[in-house]
């Protein structure tokens, strides 16, 4: 089993010089964008439970209902900063695939 980038994250620093290697190219790029903002101390390291590793490493899916939700709040966000035009809908913008620039 090929180590992940949420795994990699709680080793200590000594092990996680030692085994970047192990990472594959897509766990490298959560690393740099999706878990860019997630700081371990050692400390905190060490005081995880085992059930709050496990959650860490294996977070809970989101129902397609939060899904929707984040995406209609993002769909109206991206209106308001006028990135998307005011004349699409919701439902073009997310068959046109979720474009920027529409």
């Amino acid at each position: 089993m090929k180590l992940t980038a949420r795994e990699w994250l709680l080793l200590p620093e000594a092990e996680q010089m030692q085994r970047g290697k192990e990472l594959s190219p897509e766990e490298c790029f959560k690393l740099r964008m999706e878990l860019s903002e997630v700081n371990f101390t050692e400390e905190e390291k060490q005081k995880l439970t085992k059930e709050e590793r496990e959650r860490f490493i294996n977070p809970p899916q989101k129902t397609d209902e939060e899904i929707e939700k984040n995406n209609r709040t993002t769909f109206k966000v991206l209106q308001n900063w006028k990135i998307l035009p005011k004349d699409i809908t919701f439902e073009e913008w997310i068959k046109a695939g979720k474009p920027l620039n529409y």
